[in-house]
């Protein structure tokens, strides 16, 4: 016996489960390759999270204009990171998208610093 899949579907919540999305096909699947940032999230995270915590919660604030208290990074990819935040007593989790793709993990922080930068006016 040999399962042979036709569509796979990445289910991040029940939300999404509802939803059908997340689906791609088996071709879509056998050609994707492993983000190029995946092996560097925990690092760069635990740095971020250690030494920069504030400027976390500056790049956040500013880029999604959520009010937040805290911003801890939880992973990230190429594409952006993920936090888990809280304002006011409430803990919620955000996707923080990067402006463009990182290539390699200089270029995430790279990304980091200009968006810090972007955001800085805001914390000033």
């Amino acid at each position: 016996m040999r399962i042979v899949p036709k569509v796979v579907r990445y289910v991040s919540g029940v939300a999404t489960a509802q939803l059908g999305s997340g689906e791609f096909s088996g071709e879509e699947y056998k050609s994707a390759k492993v983000d190029p940032i995946a092996q560097f999230s925990k690092p760069v995270a635990s740095h971020m999270n250690r030494d920069h915590a504030e400027d976390t919660k500056v790049i956040v604030q500013h880029w999604t204009s959520i009010p937040v208290d805290f911003a801890y990074m939880l992973d990230l990819d190429s594409l952006g990171f993920n936090v888990k935040a809280g304002y006011q007593g409430t803990n919620f989790k955000l996707r923080i998208p990067f402006p463009r793709s990182a290539e390699d993990r200089k270029d995430v922080k790279t990304l980091v610093v200009e968006m810090l930068q972007a955001a800085k006016p805001l914390a000033d």
